[in-house]
């Protein structure tokens, strides 16, 4: 009976500690990263929120949320925590100044996240992942990953300027100077020669048949005075030599004509005188 009784008591035993282990399996640890609601990133100081669930959390905790763009390659970002600090997203195990969860019966988390603008990425796809640490930093355990699209702007290449060939300078040409005008002489006034009178062609005589002609005799002009002044003394001067050679050509006509009337009373004589 005894032994009956201590069998019952061994399977009573069993069962419950075999209750008590399954619940606190069913009760381990769980936590997953919900879908964003907008996938698209379109600035580095862009704030992109995500909600995490949890369930089981067995201590006090620390949670972080961090940009990766493939399995195996480093995480970066930076979050917010639970005093509204923005950590930045590092490699160390020093967990401290993530967002800390004290509560075990938390069950949702919502956790602000961006690139940072120290941080220069390329576009294209990337994953978001939630991470727990323990209380000291120690352990860590993964959530599943959820994607997002990086559309950056791109910076537009600046203008690179192409050297500018300085201008060749055309020489200026030396202005040659002009040779000073040379004053023009003004000529001094020259007195003006007064034409000798021509002789007159006296009429000729026929005498005894033939034609005797008397020259003239040449009018001779006094030397002209040139320190007088020409405009008033060569005028006059011109007159009076013009009267003198008038005055000589007419008793020069005179004493012909005279000549020749004599010369002819004496040959009419001569003529009368052999008639008688």
């Amino acid at each position: 009976m005894n032994r009956v009784i201590k069998n019952i008591f061994t399977t009573v035993l069993f069962v419950v500690i075999s209750f008590s282990f399954c619940s606190k399996v069913l009760a381990a640890f769980s936590m997953s990263l919900q879908d964003l609601s907008d996938t698209n990133v379109t600035s580095n100081e862009q704030e992109v929120p995500t909600t995490g669930s949890i369930s089981g959390l067995p201590s006090e905790s620390y949670f972080r949320v961090a940009f990766q763009q493939s399995s195996g390659q480093s995480y970066f970002g930076y979050m917010k925590n639970n005093v509204g600090d923005w950590v930045k997203i590092m490699t160390s195990q020093d967990c401290h100044n993530y967002f800390k969860v004290s509560d075990a019966s938390t069950s949702a988390l919502i956790l602000i996240v961006k690139i940072g603008e120290d941080n220069s990425v390329d576009n294209g796809n990337y994953t978001l992942k939630l991470r727990r640490y323990t209380s000291s930093c120690s352990s860590y355990s993964d959530s599943n990953a959820i994607f997002v699209a990086l559309n950056l702007p791109t910076p537009s290449p600046s203008p690179t300027l192409s050297p500018t060939s300085n201008p060749t300078s055309t020489p200026i040409p030396s202005k040659t100077p002009s040779p000073s005008p040379t004053p023009a002489r003004t000529p001094s006034p020259k007195p003006t020669p007064t034409p000798s009178p021509t002789p007159l062609n006296t009429p000729e005589e026929a005498v005894l048949g033939e034609s005797t002609v008397f020259p003239s005799p040449p009018a001779t002009e006094p030397p002209l005075n040139l320190t007088e002044n020409p405009k008033i003394k060569l005028p006059l001067l011109a007159i009076g030599l013009i009267a003198l050679g008038v005055g000589l050509i007419g008793f020069s006509v005179f004493s012909i004509i005279k000549s020749a009337k004599k010369s002819y009373t004496i040959e009419s004589e001569n003529k009368n005188n052999q008639i008688s």
